[in-house]
């Protein structure tokens, strides 16, 4: 009876223990929209899609996973994995050219954490850190018009992605429980080296495009995260 007592008690308490200082978290995000300085649109308002896509295919975004450990009460180091996969309606409905068609890519990431507490709920954080991401953009160069099926097709030349950047975050965290957390954070991603050289070169001497495939990525990232 004693020992039953005592397993009833270790639950009880328990979850106060682990939640009362919480060093992880988990977190589900999302780049609600991502600005490439390329002209491509941030959102695709004009162009609704019936697609299982947050407000019909509006939104132009990424989602992701990241997790966090906590090196201090002020800092931490993250790692994250996001996926972008989206075709730009507006290239292919108004047939435009020298625009991005799709991008198809993911983006890893790691970051060092920096943090200053505004009250026991909010809290304002900044960093920086490493990525690398891999994937293809599709960039739309010309049109071909087929008379006899009365449809204009795309020609596309190929951007592989297989890249390194750097990255500079800033934002705020709402964290009601100690176990929950609410977060929004603008994150700028430059990339220093970049391995499709020969599709960087054929662009911009072949076709004029000095600004394809994009070297610069603002996103707006939303996420919760679950801290344990």
């Amino acid at each position: 009876m004693r020992a039953l007592k005592l397993i009833i008690l270790g639950a009880i308490f328990a979850p106060s223990i682990v939640f009362g200082q919480p060093k992880n978290r988990i977190s589900i995000q999302t780049g609600l929209m991502h600005c490439f300085f390329d002209g491509s649109p941030l959102m695709n308002i004009k162009y609704p899609q019936n697609e299982v896509k947050p407000f019909n295919g509006v939104l132009i975004n990424s989602v992701g996973l990241r997790f966090e450990r906590k090196l201090k009460d002020n800092n931490s180091l993250s790692v994250e994995f996001m996926n972008f996969f989206e075709s730009y309606t507006k290239t292919y409905r108004e047939l435009k050219k020298n625009q991005v068609g799709a991008r198809l890519y993911n983006t890893a990431t790691l970051n060092y954490n920096k943090f200053f507490n505004l009250n026991n709920n909010f809290s304002l954080v900044y960093g920086g850190g490493l990525n690398y991401r891999f994937g293809q953009e599709n960039v739309v160069v010309n049109y071909g018009y087929f008379p006899y099926l009365e449809l204009y097709e795309p020609l596309i030349e190929v951007a592989k992605r297989s890249d390194f950047g750097i990255n500079l975050l800033c934002g705020i965290e709402y964290s009601p429980y100690k176990w929950f957390t609410i977060f929004a954070k603008l994150d700028f991603l430059s990339f220093v080296y970049m391995t499709d050289k020969e599709a960087h070169k054929k662009l911009k001497n072949v076709y004029g495009m000095n600004n394809f495939p994009s070297r610069f990525d603002l996103s707006l990232k939303l996420g919760v995260g679950f801290n344990f």
